[in-house]
């Protein structure tokens, strides 16, 4: 017997009668009194089906409701008030679903973009330019989009928009936790993953530490070697215990394991890769198998970073060239001067990558001469203040003694080697064995030419110094006095300008 009064809920594991349930407010009786089939919770003794469904369908509960039911489908049928109803109700659906989708697409739009969205005048004035990019990409779509243009109308009358920030905002979540939910699926189909973690002070003065996931994904293509971004997250503590209770916390609210951990991988501070304390010893107390690898990057940086610290004159050198761009960024009129003379722009010595200070050594080291006019130039200026041109010339003093020149010869030469092997290091198809190899080379490279690259340095600054005009003359070293005794006749080395200068400035250089 075909019933189409029943019907099955997979969710609730139960037969339901679609009447008793839609018309239920006809019921006058106590609900403990009617059938299952028309209670919340549904008919699930199966065993009784056959017993319980005559009865139910010669209850006079079932039958008002049955009859109700088909008057209604009835009703829709022949085009009443309430298939107009119906209709009204389906166009405003589909006019919402519209409106959402070209909301939709504006929020991917920008956010893939990295754009700001909201703007300083958020009337929805869709004529000010001030208004955003957010309401300014709606309104070019609804130039294209009917449905839309009518919603702006709409909205003008004080209807409403789903236009304001928390409804883009409330978009962006749901595309987050959308994507992030998509990149947690493919580690877990990998099931093995490697960690990256980071953290730095944003704008606010919170500590956010950055959560990358390294993982295999298969593809039709083939394996895929993936590192995926998942999420930003506040910490609080800064010690290695702090911080890897703050890391597994976290990757238990995204479901996975740390036990299937396989490798990990921070910069070299001693919180995070401390051998004994650090994030990473903690790990491996709990995972032996989640080797840790340090960033080789950033300890070829710190490489460079302390070479440079253990020689005063390297310090005094970047120092001077930090000096210089500070000079010309400081004033537009400065920078101006130096603009009619030197076709690149100056670059301050970076923070955090050290091997990119090449940038800044590489304008010096090919338009030295240019740069010196207009040292020269902001010293005589009409327009230049006393602090400009005393400035100038303590730079041109710095600038033009033999020893910067070679200084200049000799880190450009340097840097540029270890720029190269640090912008491989940071390459996504980088792999570990590469990686120690160009390492390797560049440390055999770097000891076997030591000596020959300071002595091609010294030559090359000779060359320079000469067609710039300047002394190829090393400064003048000061011998410490003897304290003369009784009967002492001799007297105290003065300046001493012979080769074993140049043999000293040689041995400063190769001890870095």
């Amino acid at each position: 017997v075909k019933r189409s009064y029943l019907a099955y809920s997979e969710t609730m594991n139960a037969l339901y009668c679609v009447p008793c349930r839609l018309f239920r407010h006809l019921n006058t009786e106590h609900e403990s009194t009617i059938s299952f089939l028309a209670r919340k919770e549904g008919f699930t003794n199966w065993k009784k089906l056959s017993d319980k469904l005559p009865e139910h369908e010669n209850s006079q509960y079932h039958k008002k409701t049955f009859v109700s039911w088909k008057a209604l489908e009835t009703s829709l049928g022949k085009g009443g008030i309430d298939k107009e109803l119906q209709d009204q109700i389906k166009k405003e659906e589909s006019h919402w679903r519209e409106v959402l989708r070209c909301i939709l697409d504006a929020v991917l739009f920008l956010a893939k973009q990295g754009s700001a969205f909201r703007g300083t005048n958020e009337t929805c004035n869709f004529a000010d330019p001030n208004s955003g990019k957010f309401l300014n990409t709606i309104d070019l779509i609804s130039h294209y989009n009917e449905t839309l243009r009518e919603h702006i109308g709409r909205h003008k009358k004080g209807q409403l928009s789903y236009f304001s920030h928390t409804v883009q905002d409330e978009f962006l979540d749901l595309i987050a936790n959308a994507i992030r939910e998509d990149i947690i699926q493919d580690i877990k189909k990998a099931k093995y993953f490697s960690l990256i973690f980071d953290c730095t002070p944003d704008v606010s003065k919170n500590e956010q530490m950055t959560e990358v996931i390294r993982y295999i994904k298969y593809t039709d293509e083939g394996p895929e070697v993936c590192e995926s971004f998942l999420d930003f997250f506040t910490v609080s503590e800064k010690t290695g215990e702090g911080l890897f209770e703050s890391i597994a916390k976290k990757l238990k609210e995204d479901g996975l394991d740390l036990m299937f951990c396989r490798g990990q991988s921070y910069d070299n501070g001693a919180n995070m890769a401390g051998k004994y304390k650090g994030v990473q010893s903690r790990i491996v107390q709990e995972n032996k198998l989640a080797y840790f690898v340090p960033c080789s990057a950033h300890s070829l940086n710190l490489v460079g970073v302390h070479s440079a610290e253990a020689c005063v004159e390297a310090q005094s050198y970047f120092g001077i060239i930090n000096s210089l761009y500070n000079f010309f960024h400081g004033s537009t009129s400065r920078w101006e001067v130096l603009k009619q003379h030197v076709p690149l722009s100056l670059k301050s010595e970076s923070k955090t990558r050290w091997s990119a200070r090449i940038d800044s050594v590489e304008v010096i080291y090919k338009h030295m001469d240019k740069v010196l006019s207009s040292l020269e130039d902001l010293t005589t200026h009409e327009f230049s203040s006393p602090e400009t041109r005393a400035e100038a010339k303590s730079l041109l003093k710095n600038m033009k003694r033999f020893e910067y020149v070679i200084m200049t010869c000799f880190w450009y030469s340097v840097l540029k080697k270890i720029d190269r092997v640090s912008k491989f290091l940071q390459r996504e198809d980088t792999t570990v064995d590469n990686a120690a190899r160009n390492i390797q080379g560049l440390l055999n490279v770097l000891s076997s030419t030591r000596d020959l690259t300071v002595s091609e340095a010294i030559d090359e600054a000779t060359f320079l110094a000469n067609n710039m005009g300047i002394t190829a003359e090393y400064k003048e070293t000061r011998k410490r006095k003897k304290k003369k005794m009784t009967g002492d006749t001799h007297e105290d080395d003065g300046p001493n300008f012979t080769e074993e200068e140049e043999e000293l400035f040689k041995i400063t250089f190769s001890n870095m």
